[in-house]
Protein backbone atom coordinates (compact mmCIF):
# COMPACT_ATOMS: atom_id res chain seq x y z
CA UNK A 1 0.00 0.00 0.00
CA UNK A 2 2.80 2.10 1.08
CA UNK A 3 4.54 1.10 -2.03
CA UNK A 4 1.39 2.49 -4.65
CA UNK A 5 1.15 5.82 -2.86
CA UNK A 6 4.55 6.78 -3.45
CA UNK A 7 4.63 5.29 -6.64
CA UNK A 8 1.65 7.54 -7.26
CA UNK A 9 3.35 10.35 -5.56
CA UNK A 10 6.19 10.42 -7.95
CA UNK A 11 4.48 10.06 -10.62
CA UNK A 12 2.39 13.05 -9.20
CA UNK A 13 5.53 15.17 -8.98
CA UNK A 14 7.04 14.29 -12.19
CA UNK A 15 3.73 15.43 -14.22
CA UNK A 16 3.80 18.69 -12.41
CA UNK A 17 7.56 19.05 -13.18
CA UNK A 18 7.14 18.28 -16.56
CA UNK A 19 3.84 20.55 -16.82
CA UNK A 20 6.33 23.60 -15.49
CA UNK A 21 9.29 22.66 -17.78
CA UNK A 22 7.10 22.75 -20.96
CA UNK A 23 5.02 26.19 -19.90
CA UNK A 24 8.24 27.40 -19.31
CA UNK A 25 10.10 26.39 -22.73
CA UNK A 26 6.84 28.26 -24.29
CA UNK A 27 6.72 31.21 -22.31
CA UNK A 28 10.45 31.55 -23.77
CA UNK A 29 9.69 30.66 -26.98
CA UNK A 30 6.83 33.33 -26.94
CA UNK A 31 9.46 35.53 -25.81
CA UNK A 32 12.02 34.57 -28.47
CA UNK A 33 9.51 35.22 -31.07
CA UNK A 34 8.53 38.36 -30.08
CA UNK A 35 12.11 40.04 -29.72
CA UNK A 36 12.46 38.54 -33.32
CA UNK A 37 9.44 40.44 -34.61
CA UNK A 38 10.45 43.55 -32.60
CA UNK A 39 14.01 43.60 -33.96
CA UNK A 40 12.36 43.36 -37.77
CA UNK A 41 9.20 46.04 -37.18
CA UNK A 42 10.58 48.22 -34.25
CA UNK A 43 14.33 48.22 -34.20
CA UNK A 44 14.11 51.96 -33.06
CA UNK A 45 12.16 52.99 -29.74
CA UNK A 46 12.05 56.88 -30.99
CA UNK A 47 9.89 55.97 -33.75
CA UNK A 48 7.51 52.91 -33.37
CA UNK A 49 6.08 51.03 -30.45
CA UNK A 50 6.26 47.55 -29.56
CA UNK A 51 6.11 46.78 -25.87
CA UNK A 52 4.91 43.40 -25.61
CA UNK A 53 5.49 40.30 -23.23
CA UNK A 54 4.45 37.13 -22.52
CA UNK A 55 2.78 36.36 -19.04
CA UNK A 56 2.19 32.76 -17.80
CA UNK A 57 -1.31 32.11 -16.12
CA UNK A 58 -2.00 29.96 -13.29
CA UNK A 59 -3.84 27.88 -16.16
CA UNK A 60 -0.85 27.45 -17.76
CA UNK A 61 -1.59 29.13 -20.61
CA UNK A 62 0.22 32.57 -21.85
CA UNK A 63 -1.40 35.91 -22.24
CA UNK A 64 0.14 38.30 -24.62
CA UNK A 65 0.06 41.48 -22.66
CA UNK A 66 1.27 45.29 -23.32
CA UNK A 67 0.80 47.83 -26.37
CA UNK A 68 1.59 48.61 -30.07
CA UNK A 69 1.29 50.92 -32.70
CA UNK A 70 2.20 48.74 -35.51
CA UNK A 71 -0.72 46.44 -36.58
CA UNK A 72 1.19 44.58 -38.69
CA UNK A 73 4.07 43.50 -36.42
CA UNK A 74 1.03 42.41 -34.35
CA UNK A 75 -0.14 40.12 -37.04
CA UNK A 76 3.30 38.92 -37.71
CA UNK A 77 3.80 37.91 -34.21
CA UNK A 78 0.33 35.55 -34.07
CA UNK A 79 1.74 34.05 -37.18
CA UNK A 80 4.44 33.09 -36.11
CA UNK A 81 3.08 31.77 -33.14
CA UNK A 82 0.87 29.65 -35.07
CA UNK A 83 3.54 28.05 -36.99
CA UNK A 84 4.84 26.97 -33.73
CA UNK A 85 1.71 26.13 -32.51
CA UNK A 86 1.89 27.98 -29.73
CA UNK A 87 -1.44 29.18 -28.56
CA UNK A 88 -2.09 32.56 -26.96
CA UNK A 89 -4.69 34.89 -25.35
CA UNK A 90 -4.23 38.36 -26.94
CA UNK A 91 -4.84 41.33 -24.66
CA UNK A 92 -2.31 43.89 -26.06
CA UNK A 93 -3.98 47.05 -26.31
CA UNK A 94 -3.62 48.78 -30.16
CA UNK A 95 -2.80 52.54 -30.44
CA UNK A 96 -4.35 54.94 -30.99
CA UNK A 97 -6.18 53.96 -27.94
CA UNK A 98 -10.00 53.80 -27.56
CA UNK A 99 -10.47 56.28 -25.12
CA UNK A 100 -9.40 59.04 -28.20
CA UNK A 101 -12.23 58.36 -30.04
CA UNK A 102 -11.77 59.67 -33.54
CA UNK A 103 -9.57 62.42 -32.69
CA UNK A 104 -6.56 60.30 -33.25
CA UNK A 105 -4.93 63.48 -35.75
CA UNK A 106 -3.82 66.74 -34.49
CA UNK A 107 -2.01 69.87 -35.54
CA UNK A 108 1.02 71.72 -33.12
CA UNK A 109 -0.72 75.22 -32.51
CA UNK A 110 1.92 76.88 -30.19
CA UNK A 111 4.79 78.93 -32.37
CA UNK A 112 7.02 76.06 -30.66
CA UNK A 113 5.36 73.46 -28.77
CA UNK A 114 7.66 71.00 -26.57
CA UNK A 115 7.67 67.26 -26.57
CA UNK A 116 8.97 65.42 -23.94
CA UNK A 117 10.17 61.72 -22.86
CA UNK A 118 7.35 61.37 -20.86
CA UNK A 119 3.99 62.65 -19.53
CA UNK A 120 4.49 66.26 -17.13
CA UNK A 121 7.30 68.98 -17.61
CA UNK A 122 9.85 66.85 -15.26
CA UNK A 123 10.37 64.86 -17.87
CA UNK A 124 13.48 65.59 -20.32
CA UNK A 125 12.68 67.62 -23.26
CA UNK A 126 13.56 65.29 -26.56
CA UNK A 127 12.30 67.47 -29.68
CA UNK A 128 9.91 70.04 -30.63
CA UNK A 129 7.23 71.00 -33.48
CA UNK A 130 6.80 73.85 -35.45
CA UNK A 131 3.30 75.83 -35.79
CA UNK A 132 1.30 73.70 -37.79
CA UNK A 133 3.02 70.27 -37.52
CA UNK A 134 0.91 67.43 -38.53
CA UNK A 135 0.71 64.72 -35.45
CA UNK A 136 -0.30 61.40 -35.02
CA UNK A 137 -2.02 60.81 -31.38
CA UNK A 138 -2.00 58.00 -29.60
CA UNK A 139 -2.37 58.11 -26.11
CA UNK A 140 -3.58 60.48 -23.18
CA UNK A 141 -2.26 60.79 -19.77
CA UNK A 142 -3.79 63.98 -17.31
CA UNK A 143 -3.69 66.33 -20.11
CA UNK A 144 -0.83 65.07 -21.83
CA UNK A 145 -0.68 63.56 -25.73
CA UNK A 146 1.43 61.07 -27.10
CA UNK A 147 1.83 62.12 -30.60
CA UNK A 148 4.18 60.95 -33.20
CA UNK A 149 5.74 63.63 -35.88
CA UNK A 150 5.83 63.38 -39.85
CA UNK A 151 9.86 61.39 -39.43
CA UNK A 152 7.54 59.22 -36.88
CA UNK A 153 9.65 60.41 -33.59
CA UNK A 154 7.51 59.89 -30.08
CA UNK A 155 7.02 61.88 -27.53
CA UNK A 156 4.67 63.80 -25.13
CA UNK A 157 2.92 66.99 -25.87
CA UNK A 158 0.86 68.92 -23.49
CA UNK A 159 -2.81 69.20 -24.33
CA UNK A 160 -1.88 73.46 -25.13
CA UNK A 161 0.90 72.79 -27.25
CA UNK A 162 -1.71 71.17 -30.25
CA UNK A 163 -5.50 70.78 -31.32
CA UNK A 164 -6.96 67.69 -31.73
CA UNK A 165 -9.04 66.33 -34.99
CA UNK A 166 -10.74 64.13 -36.39
CA UNK A 167 -9.77 63.07 -40.03
CA UNK A 168 -12.29 64.99 -41.62
CA UNK A 169 -11.24 68.31 -40.15
CA UNK A 170 -7.23 66.96 -40.52
CA UNK A 171 -8.40 66.56 -44.09
CA UNK A 172 -9.71 69.90 -44.20
CA UNK A 173 -7.12 71.16 -42.99
CA UNK A 174 -4.95 69.65 -45.29
CA UNK A 175 -6.54 71.25 -48.21
CA UNK A 176 -7.10 74.98 -47.13
CA UNK A 177 -5.23 77.59 -48.16
CA UNK A 178 -1.83 77.91 -45.81
CA UNK A 179 1.43 80.11 -45.66
CA UNK A 180 4.08 79.66 -43.80
CA UNK A 181 6.18 82.48 -41.91
CA UNK A 182 9.82 82.93 -42.94
CA UNK A 183 11.83 84.85 -40.61
CA UNK A 184 13.56 83.95 -37.96
CA UNK A 185 11.07 85.44 -35.29
CA UNK A 186 8.22 87.66 -35.24
CA UNK A 187 4.16 88.42 -33.56
CA UNK A 188 0.53 87.80 -34.63
CA UNK A 189 -1.34 90.85 -33.71
CA UNK A 190 -5.07 90.94 -32.93
CA UNK A 191 -5.29 93.83 -35.41
CA UNK A 192 -3.63 95.09 -38.94
CA UNK A 193 -1.94 97.20 -36.56
CA UNK A 194 1.34 96.80 -34.85
CA UNK A 195 0.42 98.92 -31.68
CA UNK A 196 -2.68 96.34 -31.59
CA UNK A 197 -2.90 93.35 -28.61
CA UNK A 198 -0.21 90.67 -29.96
CA UNK A 199 -1.96 87.41 -30.20
CA UNK A 200 0.72 84.76 -30.74
CA UNK A 201 4.40 84.80 -31.67
CA UNK A 202 5.91 83.30 -34.71
CA UNK A 203 9.04 81.69 -35.63
CA UNK A 204 10.89 80.35 -38.74
CA UNK A 205 8.65 77.53 -40.30
CA UNK A 206 5.20 77.97 -38.52
CA UNK A 207 2.34 77.43 -40.90
CA UNK A 208 -0.93 78.67 -40.53
CA UNK A 209 -3.98 79.45 -42.57
CA UNK A 210 -5.30 82.02 -44.01
CA UNK A 211 -8.81 83.73 -43.71
CA UNK A 212 -8.03 87.13 -46.15
CA UNK A 213 -5.84 89.55 -47.01
CA UNK A 214 -5.77 93.05 -46.39
CA UNK A 215 -3.22 95.75 -47.80
CA UNK A 216 -0.19 94.83 -46.54
CA UNK A 217 -0.99 92.14 -43.44
CA UNK A 218 -2.85 88.69 -44.03
CA UNK A 219 -5.46 87.89 -41.52
CA UNK A 220 -4.62 84.24 -40.42
CA UNK A 221 -5.85 81.55 -38.38
CA UNK A 222 -3.82 79.61 -35.95
CA UNK A 223 -4.66 75.54 -35.71
CA UNK A 224 -6.73 76.19 -32.27
CA UNK A 225 -8.94 78.45 -33.65
CA UNK A 226 -7.01 82.07 -32.37
CA UNK A 227 -6.69 84.73 -35.08
CA UNK A 228 -4.99 87.55 -36.41
CA UNK A 229 -2.62 89.57 -38.91
CA UNK A 230 1.06 89.14 -39.48
CA UNK A 231 2.88 91.10 -42.18
CA UNK A 232 2.13 89.61 -45.79
CA UNK A 233 5.90 89.99 -46.84
CA UNK A 234 6.63 87.76 -44.06
CA UNK A 235 5.43 84.90 -45.31
CA UNK A 236 5.19 82.99 -48.10
CA UNK A 237 2.08 80.80 -49.80
CA UNK A 238 2.33 77.48 -49.04
CA UNK A 239 1.67 75.78 -52.19
CA UNK A 240 4.71 77.42 -53.91
CA UNK A 241 7.18 77.24 -50.93
CA UNK A 242 6.91 73.42 -50.63
CA UNK A 243 7.64 73.31 -54.53
CA UNK A 244 11.42 75.74 -54.00
CA UNK A 245 13.55 73.89 -55.64
CA UNK A 246 16.69 72.99 -52.84
CA UNK A 247 20.15 73.73 -53.43
CA UNK A 248 23.33 74.02 -51.31
CA UNK A 249 23.55 77.97 -51.82
CA UNK A 250 19.64 78.44 -49.87
CA UNK A 251 21.07 75.87 -47.48
CA UNK A 252 24.11 77.85 -46.69
CA UNK A 253 22.07 81.17 -46.80
CA UNK A 254 19.29 79.54 -44.23
CA UNK A 255 21.95 78.03 -41.59
CA UNK A 256 24.18 81.07 -41.29
CA UNK A 257 20.97 83.11 -40.14
CA UNK A 258 20.97 80.47 -37.06
CA UNK A 259 24.61 81.44 -36.56
CA UNK A 260 25.20 82.56 -32.48
CA UNK A 261 21.69 81.76 -31.48
CA UNK A 262 21.94 79.71 -28.02
CA UNK A 263 21.99 75.72 -27.91
CA UNK A 264 19.33 73.68 -26.26
CA UNK A 265 18.86 70.18 -25.97
CA UNK A 266 15.85 68.77 -27.63
CA UNK A 267 15.20 72.33 -29.79
CA UNK A 268 13.92 72.40 -33.03
CA UNK A 269 13.12 76.10 -34.22
CA UNK A 270 14.79 79.63 -34.41
CA UNK A 271 14.79 80.36 -30.74
CA UNK A 272 17.61 77.79 -29.53
CA UNK A 273 18.15 74.60 -31.06
CA UNK A 274 20.18 71.41 -31.03
CA UNK A 275 22.69 70.44 -33.13
CA UNK A 276 20.52 67.47 -35.31
CA UNK A 277 17.67 69.93 -34.69
CA UNK A 278 19.51 72.66 -36.14
CA UNK A 279 20.30 70.96 -39.18
CA UNK A 280 16.85 69.63 -39.36
CA UNK A 281 15.35 72.73 -39.44
CA UNK A 282 17.70 74.21 -42.03
CA UNK A 283 16.84 71.42 -44.60
CA UNK A 284 12.98 71.72 -43.57
CA UNK A 285 13.27 75.50 -44.44
CA UNK A 286 14.41 74.81 -47.78
CA UNK A 287 11.40 71.68 -48.03
CA UNK A 288 13.16 68.61 -46.92
CA UNK A 289 12.31 66.52 -44.12
CA UNK A 290 15.24 64.91 -42.60
CA UNK A 291 15.56 62.47 -39.34
CA UNK A 292 15.12 63.69 -35.89
CA UNK A 293 18.09 62.85 -33.90
CA UNK A 294 21.41 62.59 -35.21
CA UNK A 295 22.63 58.86 -34.86
CA UNK A 296 19.38 58.40 -37.09
CA UNK A 297 20.48 61.07 -39.92
CA UNK A 298 23.74 59.41 -40.24
CA UNK A 299 22.37 56.27 -41.67
CA UNK A 300 20.53 57.85 -44.53
CA UNK A 301 21.62 59.91 -47.56
CA UNK A 302 25.09 59.04 -49.27
CA UNK A 303 27.36 58.03 -47.01
CA UNK A 304 30.98 59.71 -47.62
CA UNK A 305 34.13 59.09 -46.09
CA UNK A 306 35.72 62.25 -43.79
CA UNK A 307 38.04 62.80 -46.80
CA UNK A 308 37.52 67.10 -46.90
CA UNK A 309 38.26 67.20 -50.16
CA UNK A 310 35.18 65.32 -51.61
CA UNK A 311 32.91 67.07 -49.31
CA UNK A 312 29.84 69.79 -50.93
CA UNK A 313 28.01 72.26 -49.20
CA UNK A 314 24.91 70.94 -47.63
CA UNK A 315 26.50 67.41 -47.05
CA UNK A 316 26.02 66.34 -43.11
CA UNK A 317 29.11 65.82 -40.91
CA UNK A 318 28.93 63.77 -38.22
CA UNK A 319 31.01 62.99 -34.96
CA UNK A 320 31.57 60.68 -32.17
CA UNK A 321 32.95 57.16 -32.60
CA UNK A 322 32.29 54.89 -35.07
CA UNK A 323 28.40 53.43 -33.53
CA UNK A 324 28.11 55.87 -31.71
CA UNK A 325 27.01 59.36 -32.79
CA UNK A 326 26.37 61.66 -31.22
CA UNK A 327 27.18 65.22 -33.26
CA UNK A 328 26.27 66.57 -36.61
CA UNK A 329 26.82 69.81 -38.51
CA UNK A 330 26.71 70.66 -42.02
CA UNK A 331 29.47 71.28 -44.46
CA UNK A 332 29.57 75.10 -45.79
CA UNK A 333 32.90 74.96 -47.96
CA UNK A 334 35.93 75.72 -47.79
CA UNK A 335 36.63 73.31 -45.11
CA UNK A 336 34.14 75.08 -42.92
CA UNK A 337 31.20 73.62 -41.02
CA UNK A 338 28.32 75.22 -38.63
CA UNK A 339 27.21 73.50 -36.26
CA UNK A 340 25.24 74.06 -32.68
CA UNK A 341 27.54 73.08 -30.04
CA UNK A 342 27.06 75.14 -27.03
CA UNK A 343 25.66 77.83 -29.77
CA UNK A 344 25.54 77.58 -33.43
CA UNK A 345 29.01 78.42 -34.45
CA UNK A 346 31.56 78.43 -37.80
CA UNK A 347 34.35 75.57 -37.15
CA UNK A 348 36.82 74.41 -39.42
CA UNK A 349 37.94 70.74 -40.86
CA UNK A 350 41.40 72.29 -41.34
CA UNK A 351 44.70 72.51 -38.74
CA UNK A 352 45.47 76.10 -40.20
CA UNK A 353 42.58 77.32 -39.18
CA UNK A 354 41.78 80.07 -36.63
CA UNK A 355 38.39 77.87 -36.14
CA UNK A 356 39.86 74.64 -36.04
CA UNK A 357 38.89 72.70 -32.90
CA UNK A 358 40.64 69.41 -32.27
CA UNK A 359 38.53 68.03 -30.14
CA UNK A 360 35.80 67.60 -32.62
CA UNK A 361 37.60 67.38 -35.48
CA UNK A 362 39.30 64.21 -33.70
CA UNK A 363 35.74 62.45 -33.43
CA UNK A 364 34.54 63.19 -37.12
CA UNK A 365 33.65 59.77 -38.35
CA UNK A 366 31.41 59.90 -41.30
CA UNK A 367 29.68 62.32 -43.39
CA UNK A 368 26.67 62.18 -45.43
CA UNK A 369 25.08 63.90 -49.24
CA UNK A 370 21.80 64.68 -48.40
CA UNK A 371 20.78 66.48 -51.66
CA UNK A 372 21.78 63.46 -53.96
CA UNK A 373 19.34 61.28 -52.34
CA UNK A 374 15.92 62.69 -51.84
CA UNK A 375 13.39 60.85 -51.67
CA UNK A 376 15.15 58.00 -49.97
CA UNK A 377 14.87 56.72 -46.37
CA UNK A 378 15.07 60.04 -43.83
CA UNK A 379 14.85 62.16 -46.59
CA UNK A 380 11.91 63.41 -48.14
CA UNK A 381 10.47 66.23 -49.79
CA UNK A 382 7.76 68.20 -47.93
CA UNK A 383 5.73 68.45 -50.89
CA UNK A 384 5.39 64.67 -51.47
CA UNK A 385 4.39 63.91 -47.62
CA UNK A 386 1.34 62.73 -47.13
CA UNK A 387 0.59 64.12 -43.74
CA UNK A 388 1.43 67.86 -44.90
CA UNK A 389 -0.84 67.26 -47.77
CA UNK A 390 -4.22 66.37 -49.89
CA UNK A 391 -4.54 64.68 -52.85
CA UNK A 392 -7.50 66.78 -53.51
CA UNK A 393 -7.60 69.97 -54.86
CA UNK A 394 -9.23 72.92 -52.05
CA UNK A 395 -11.80 74.48 -52.79
CA UNK A 396 -11.36 76.84 -49.85
CA UNK A 397 -9.88 80.55 -50.95
CA UNK A 398 -9.41 83.67 -48.72
CA UNK A 399 -11.30 86.88 -49.36
CA UNK A 400 -9.20 90.02 -50.79
CA UNK A 401 -9.96 93.26 -49.34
Amino acid sequence: MIRRFFSLLCLTVLCTLTYVTTSAQSHNRVNSVIDSIKKSYAPDSRVAIFKLSAVSQSDGKITLKGETNLPEAKKALLADLRSLSIGVNDSVKSLPEASLGDKTYGIATLSVADIRKGAGHPNELISQALMGTPLRVLKQDDGWYLVQTPDHYLGWMEETGLTLMNKQDYEKWKRSSRFIFTKMNGVLYEKNDPQSAIVSDLTLGDIFQIIAKKGPYLQVKLPDGRSGFVKSDLCVNYDQWKKIKTDSSKLIKTALKFNGLPYLWGGLSAKATDCSGFVKTVYFINGILLDRDASQQALNGQILPTNVSILQPGDLLFFGRKNHITHVGMYIGEGKYIHASGRVRINSLLPSSPIYNLSIRKSFVTASRILSKIGTKGISRVEAHPWYNSTEHSSETPNNN
